[in-house]
């Protein structure tokens, strides 16, 4: 992965947007480095202490912020307010060994709006050691104001992760889709009942993927192309929430054939 960032002029804020969870941990990863990295220019030069606590995910002035648990161990459908806020009363203490710390905010894109105005207020005005990184799926999701405060990356689509099952899932589901068969969508669907929430997300990225890549192929595609990869993203955005697989699939069954 390429990412083209001037460790020189580097924003307080960035978002990393991929359909891909694991491209979106690299960048940040990545960017966790350039901010914290003692060894000197280039940046990072990924065999310092910092460099090296940042990869091997502890160095303390990393913090990960995501979704919560609730008491049965089910992650909870949104990022809330008090959590930002916890973030907002720490961010003023300084680092505890590098010269800036930064918050890794995993699926922003799933903040709710009172929480997303707390980070808000955060990002105007943050403390000058403090960088921080959102990383989402749909930059789309977080308000104009919140997006406007932060430098944007979106990875390409040959940043997303290699999922052989996934791309062979993804190019069945296509074929009946396309086939207009119903029965032969049905039976696609049941045969699939087994995946988990993480299979079908990549299962979604792959679908996106090739067809976004067939529609540049052949523009006649785009009707269809785009009514495919607008329901891929609402399946998303209802895995993002832990909406169960079987149910997708059910609205998948449904819709994917005219």
């Amino acid at each position: 992965m390429q990412l083209r960032v001037n460790s020189e002029k580097m924003a307080h804020a960035y978002i990393i947007s991929s359909l891909s969870e694991e491209a979106r941990s690299q960048a940040a990863e990545y960017l966790c480095q350039m901010f914290l990295c003692s060894g000197g220019e280039p940046r990072p030069c990924g065999v310092c202490r910092d460099c090296r606590k940042v990869k091997s995910g502890n160095h303390p002035d990393v913090i990960v912020l995501e979704r919560e648990k609730s008491e049965k161990g089910a992650v909870r459908r949104e990022i809330v307010v008090d959590q930002i806020r916890r973030i907002s009363s720490e961010a003023r203490i300084l680092p505890n060994e590098a010269e800036r710390k930064v918050y890794v905010i995993r699926d922003a894109d799933t903040m709710n709006a009172s929480a997303q105005n707390a980070a808000l207020k955060l990002l105007e005005e943050p403390p000058a050691h403090v960088a921080f990184l959102l990383l989402c799926a749909e930059p789309e999701a977080l308000l104009p104001t919140v997006r406007s405060r932060c430098e944007v990356l979106r990875l390409n689509a040959e940043d997303r992760m290699e999922d052989p099952e996934a791309e062979a899932r993804a190019a069945e589901y296509l074929a009946a889709a396309r086939s207009g068969d119903r029965k032969k969508m049905l039976n696609w669907c049941m045969e699939n009942e087994s995946m988990d929430s993480r299979a079908f997300g990549n299962f979604l990225e792959c679908v996106i993927a090739l067809e976004t890549e067939r529609m540049e192929r052949d523009v006649s595609q785009i009707p269809w192309g785009m009514q495919i990869i607008e329901l891929m993203k609402k399946c998303r955005r209802y895995n993002a929430v832990n909406c169960g697989v079987g149910h997708m699939l059910g609205m998948l069954a449904v819709d994917s054939v005219p």
